[in-house]
């Protein structure tokens, strides 16, 4: 595939503030490329063990949730953590529950079978659950979308939701409804993952229950972060940095498995090594069988248990890397009358794994560079992965589409759907529509901007050593 370089133009302001932090040009313009403006951003940014984190209870609805939590453990309640089936809501589920055990709390978690209930919160899901006695449901990493399904389900059970997906115009009735990108919500920093809200909300439970700055737990938190492609940046970079130092010297016995199994053992762990080879081996639970796998082993208290949990799950991860191929070639052969002027890809199998069909569509705009879904048949609908570009919010292209789908979900570069089969081509010529309409044939050719000209001759183990500093790499963050 062809890529287009881009040389940013050295300016006179990134030089100004490289002087102002006693720092090197090419650190003040890379900065500067990255929207930061004065010597305090430079210093928070350079720096984020420095900053505090935020104050959880500027989260819309976070004290009322806290309490409410905190009321349960006090009584005894029997309190239910519904998560997601990816690494974020494996990572969601695993902290929350481990904190409100520690808190004294009686605690178990649900996580939806991919194959069977897809994504979110379910009525049949909420009616075992609330049959087997819970009072208090507290979903992570998904339920903002659920209005009807928690409008039913409001007697008998108090039900929180926690989230980071973008709301609809409703939100759901539920007794707290937690998401820093609610319109009311004020919180500074909006591009948290799903465990980073948990996160939050842990902070928010330890600072009402004890008066205590909680700041454990990190490796987790970061795993989680870096596996959902947040921008790193602002408070989600300060998670991920302390993170991975966490990771690299003391992880919890769960991910010391998962940095063995990986070959990672002995090595400063990255955000790369995080990306492409902890969290793989992770998503592949949730991916081939069960996400519960995941959990159990986030939570494992015995490094035997650990191990054997962690080898299960790399052996996983070689099966979901076979069928990804597989499907791969199929969704190719669908496309043989691709064009240059072909603006979106919407290829559909009658069969293919719905754990892997993410990852196909990640690979398509590899080849490509094409708003990409990949959906596959159950039954009467298709359900469907949605990845994006740069230049298109996926999550906004679905909204136009509205009325050829049954339900989607997602922010800016990834999504869900699910959409009648009969509605098939009417989306695909919807969805073509709208990307042709905000994207033009430049859009087409992927970007690699050059941040920086440096002659060999300024080169020095200084300036290696100062570049270090703007790790770690990642959305918004991008390796110069």
């Amino acid at each position: 595939m062809l890529k287009e370089w881009i040389v940013e133009s050295e300016t006179l302001e990134g030089a100004a503030l490289a002087r102002k932090i006693g720092a090197a040009p090419l650190i003040g313009q890379l900065l500067w490329n990255r929207g930061i403006r004065t010597a305090e951003e430079a210093r928070a940014f350079l720096h984020p063990e420095d900053e505090p984190f935020h104050d959880p209870l500027l989260m819309m609805d976070m004290e009322k949730g806290a309490r409410r939590i905190l009321r349960a453990i006090h009584s005894g309640e029997h309190i239910v953590v519904y998560g997601d089936y990816d690494v974020d809501g494996m990572t969601s589920t695993t902290l929350l529950m481990k904190n409100i055990r520690a808190l004294g709390g009686k605690v178990s978690y649900y996580i939806p079978n991919r194959f069977t209930e897809g994504y979110g919160i379910n009525r049949p899901a909420l009616e075992q659950i609330a049959g087997g006695g819970c009072s208090l449901l507290v979903t992570v990493d998904c339920g903002i979308s659920s209005v009807q399904t928690v409008a039913e389900m409001k007697a008998g059970m108090d039900i929180i939701i926690t989230d980071h997906h973008i709301p609809g115009t409703v939100l759901p009735p539920a007794y707290a409804v937690i998401n820093p990108h609610r319109a009311d919500c004020s919180y500074p920093c909006k591009d948290l993952a799903g465990v980073g809200v948990a996160f939050k909300l842990v902070q928010a439970l330890w600072q009402l229950e004890e008066e205590r700055l909680y700041a454990d737990d990190l490796d987790i938190v970061a795993l989680g972060t870096v596996a959902d492609l947040v921008p790193l940046v602002g408070e989600n970079r300060k998670i991920v940095q302390m993170g991975l130092a966490r990771m690299t010297e003391c992880p919890c016995l769960g991910i010391a498995a998962l940095i063995r199994v990986s070959g990672l053992e002995g090595k400063t762990i990255n955000t790369g090594m995080v990306g492409f080879q902890l969290a793989p081996r992770l998503n592949a639970a949730g991916r081939i069988e069960t996400a519960r796998h995941g959990v159990e082993l986030l939570v494992s208290e015995d490094a035997r248990e650990a191990d054997r949990i962690a080898g299960e799950l790399n052996a996983l991860n070689t099966e979901r890397r076979d069928l990804e191929q597989e499907i791969l070639s199929e969704a190719e052969e669908l496309l043989s009358d691709f064009t240059p002027d072909t603006s979106a890809i919407v290829v559909a199998g009658e069969d293919w794994n719905a754990g892997v069909i993410g990852i196909v569509a990640s690979r398509l705009i590899e080849k490509y560079y094409r708003p990409s879904i990949v959906l596959t048949r159950q039954g009467d609908v298709y359900k469907g992965s949605c990845r994006s570009i740069a230049g298109l919010h996926i999550y906004e292209a679905l909204s136009s589409c509205r009325e050829t789908l049954i339900q989607f979900g997602g922010h800016e570069m990834a999504a869900g759907l699910t959409l009648a089969c009969d509605h098939l081509e009417d989306f695909r010529c919807a969805f073509a529509n709208y990307v042709s309409t905000h994207l033009n044939i430049g859009d087409f050719t992927p970007k690699i901007p050059i941040e920086g000209l440096v002659a060999p001759v300024d080169w020095t183990i200084d300036l290696v050593e100062e570049l270090s500093l703007l790790e770690p790499y990642g959305m918004g963050n991008p390796r110069p």
